[in-house]
């Protein structure tokens, strides 16, 4: 199991005008963020640069959910009132984890390409290994 972090800013022009104290808890959320990334807690974080809908997003790699808010309420952007957070829990797939015949088992059902006369397999066939 994962969690999905996203961190939700004040305002939606939070970026552009943050205040030099804002700022500033921002710096220490990118580096609280980045020790996680540094022991395999967090595998990915960033911000999303949708101009009409800002935000963070973080991957966490944990089995709980507690475990995954008290990341959040540890964030300096979260901690310190600037920002709120919500974590989603999901289903997290990686290369590593799809064995090298679960994949083609994937691949060949899926009937991307069918011979003439062969019917194809529904759409969703395609994402079983995953959905």
């Amino acid at each position: 199991m994962a969690f999905l972090y996203r961190l939700k800013p004040p305002r939606p022009n939070f970026a552009q005008d943050m205040s030099a104290s804002e700022a500033d808890v921002m710096e220490r959320h990118v580096a609280y963020w980045q020790d996680l990334l540094n022991r395999d807690v967090a595998v990915a974080f960033g911000p999303v640069l949708h101009p009409e809908d800002p935000r963070g997003l973080g991957l966490l790699d944990l089995d709980d959910e507690n475990a995954a808010r008290a990341i959040g309420d540890g964030d300096p952007a979260v901690a310190s009132g600037t920002c709120t957070y919500e974590v989603l829990p999901m289903d997290l797939m990686s290369a590593a984890e799809l064995s090298e015949s679960e994949a083609r088992a994937n691949l060949a059902s899926s009937d991307i390409i069918s011979a003439p006369g062969v019917a194809q397999n529904p759409p969703q066939a395609r994402f079983r290994a995953c959905c």
